[in-house]
């Protein structure tokens, strides 16, 4: 069904509204490399056979008897622990192998804490390993981004210290278990895997639907010329409310999901990075991610969780710490997605003493809903009709309407 609208005033140009579309390895030679990692796809711990858990770098040396610091800059292991690592270690949610240690070049600040060294995992051409709906696949190749992915529990950030705590003593209880939070991991993963969609469109259109979706903060008003006369009248604001009456029924069928200016960029690196090919049609997991959501704000609620960070509100991405949604997926994955019941082994994790070993919040390092948001836009992005000769210039848009109304000015 078409939200085509044709002229926009007299003097304007064609501006026409898209039509409405619905929403609906192998082993490499394993080096340790310093500074930020190259893309996305990097693990704060990596699953280790030998072990059978998740640990980080810190913990494989430590257990490895292996005395060395990943603080160092000129740290360098024996050529028989890089192939131990090489041959052990396998990513936590795909279980792809190639595994690569990157330290971080972080300074160590006032404290002493330095960041986390990262895994990578690698396949023989050095490429990333990882299957597509895994957790760490490459969306993008952007040195140094944050995607919202893996979980590095920082002795500095309150939020997931705390997170980590929880999911460590639902650990020592039983109540989450190394094997529930791999099936959970699965079950994303081969979710992930079959629901696809061709990546279409070019990135500037990213840049165009965040400014139609922003025009949704005016009321929609198609100009007239007597509005010049109103005492209160400002062109601007005036062309801005005649677009949102231009776009009002395209604008109804973005998705809803959180539409931020970081939202935008990524979207665009989604689109200039994957033309033509296949991308994760996250959609189908909006009602997971919703419920997850809900059950967010319940366990911060009666658990009386001390967060800074603000509570979930209004769109669906906010500023919930993403371990906290990674702890709630967990608990409702193993509940059936029930929140009652989910909320039923909330209360026993309260009420759990705080087990010695620490590490058994390593697995809990996940987000199974990272970029949902850019995923959605970049689906519906793909799915306008193209329209030949459509430049996607809202600036030039804008303009179009300006002149119109300026042209009424003149003659009023």
């Amino acid at each position: 069904m078409a939200a085509r609208l044709g002229r926009v005033g007299e003097g304007g140009s064609h501006l026409d509204a898209p039509a409405q579309v619905h929403a609906g390895g192998s082993a490499v030679e394993c080096e340790f490399a310093a500074g930020p990692a190259r893309g996305n796809c990097v693990s704060h711990t990596a699953y280790s056979q030998s072990y059978g858990r998740e640990l980080d770098f810190k913990q494989l040396l430590a257990l490895r008897k292996v005395i060395a610091s990943v603080d160092d800059p000129a740290l360098d292991l024996p050529g028989e622990e890089r192939a131990w690592l090489r041959a052990d270690l396998l990513c936590p949610s795909c279980r792809c192998d190639g595994a690569v240690a990157v330290l971080s070049d972080a300074p160590a600040t006032q404290n002493g804490n330095t960041r986390q060294a990262h895994f990578r995992f690698l396949d023989a051409s050095g490429r990333a390993a990882h299957k597509r709906g895994c957790d760490f696949y490459p969306l993008d190749e952007e040195p140094g981004l944050t995607r919202g992915v893996d979980v590095a529990f920082s002795a500095n950030d309150r939020e997931t210290r705390l997170v980590r705590e929880l999911v460590c003593k639902a650990r020592s209880i039983g109540v989450l278990s190394r094997t529930d939070i791999f099936a959970m991991r699965h079950w994303f993963l081969e979710v992930r895997d079959a629901n696809t969609f061709v990546v279409k469109g070019e990135p500037i259109m990213a840049d165009w639907l965040f400014a139609v979706f922003k025009l949704q903060m005016f009321t929609p008003l198609a100009f007239q010329p007597f509005h010049v006369n109103l005492p209160g009248f400002d062109a601007n604001e005036a062309a801005r409310r005649h677009l949102a009456f231009h776009y009002r029924d395209f604008s109804s069928t973005i998705p809803r999901v959180g539409f931020s200016a970081a939202t935008r960029d990524r979207t665009r690196r989604l689109l200039a990075a994957h033309p033509g090919q296949p991308l994760i049609a996250i959609g189908v997991l909006r009602e997971k991610f919703e419920r997850t959501q809900a059950f967010a704000r319940l366990m911060v609620e009666y658990g009386s969780l001390k967060l800074s960070k603000a509570r979930v509100s209004g769109y669906l991405i906010s500023d919930t710490p993403i371990a906290l949604l990674a702890f709630a997926s967990a608990l409702l994955f193993v509940s059936d997605w029930s929140i009652d019941a989910a909320l039923g082994r909330f209360a026993q994790v309260l009420a759990a003493p705080l087990p010695d070993d620490l590490t058994l919040g390593n697995v809990m390092g996940l987000n199974p809903f990272h970029d949902f948001s850019a995923l959605e836009i970049a689906r519906f992005i793909s799915a306008i009709p193209s329209q030949p000769g459509r430049t996607y210039d809202f600036d030039a848009e804008m303009s179009g309407v300006l002149a119109m109304i300026q042209n009424a000015v003149s003659n009023a």
